[in-house]
């Protein structure tokens, strides 16, 4: 019988590229998940605005998985209190994610939970996405790593994803529930799968042609920026995608 999987979606929102959710696919029906994290939002990296952004991309995610036969679960608390509750529920065989390189608040967050995965028995498959490679002495060798990582084949997304339960309503939560106020930001980029795309299509074929001078300046970098740092931040693109675009743009 093939058992239930957890894909613990972070800054990843995006169903290709995704070796979680793939190898989660795989191996048995899926409950993909998103954590509001309210340690995490009380930092003072945070804004109103990333959360915002966050939204707009967990929506697109969403109708994403749902064309694949799944949805998104959305939780807020701990991460160890949220999926230790959702393995009494679904009893599910194993954590998929991918490695997440951010602060010391997601650092500690990780060590809590890699110790309730050992004292629960659960094991937990984390991926890599951005080419960092942990546990490394010096940096000998890491440029080669790193550049055989982005020349491997993009990962298809699933043809299809069982899903461990029927298809709820996907329940987001706005930034004045965590005290974040309302976002001041008025020009903000719009989260989501086919933005970052759209804006990685505009940067290499029109608006970066000028880059290397036009970004000398503040009149014209505004246009000829990249504008993919925040796909990048929450995982709507990933790196190799874009590594893949610009060979091919070459």
């Amino acid at each position: 019988m093939r058992m239930n999987q957890l894909v613990w979606f972070k800054r990843d929102l995006r169903v290709s590229d995704h070796a979680a959710l793939v190898g989660a696919a795989e191996r048995g029906p899926c409950v993909c998940l998103y954590i509001y994290e309210p340690s995490i939002m009380s930092g003072d990296d945070f804004d109103a605005s990333h959360l915002v952004f966050i939204n707009e991309s967990l929506a697109v995610l969403d109708d994403a998985l749902r064309s694949l036969g799944s949805c998104l679960i959305t939780k807020v608390g701990s991460a160890v209190e949220v999926i230790s509750a959702l393995h009494n529920e679904y009893d599910f065989e194993c954590i998929h994610s991918h490695e997440e390189t951010g602060n010391d608040l997601t650092f500690q967050r990780d060590l809590a939970l890699k110790d309730w995965t050992r004292s629960a028995g659960v094991p937990w498959c984390e991926y890599s996405q951005f080419g960092v490679i942990r546990g490394l002495k010096d940096r000998d060798g890491w440029a080669r790593k790193w550049n055989a990582m982005m020349k491997e084949p993009i990962i298809k997304a699933p043809d299809a994803i069982r899903a461990a339960s029927a298809p709820g309503q996907l329940i987001l939560h706005e930034p004045t529930e965590f005290g974040l106020g309302l976002s001041g930001r008025t020009a903000a980029q719009v989260g989501g799968i086919h933005e970052a795309h759209q804006t990685l299509r505009t940067f290499l074929r029109v608006r970066g042609e000028t880059y290397q001078q036009a970004m000398s300046s503040p009149n014209t970098a505004i246009e000829a920026c990249s504008r993919l740092s925040t796909y990048f931040a929450y995982g709507n693109l990933s790196i190799r995608t874009a590594y893949h675009g610009l060979q091919a743009q070459r």
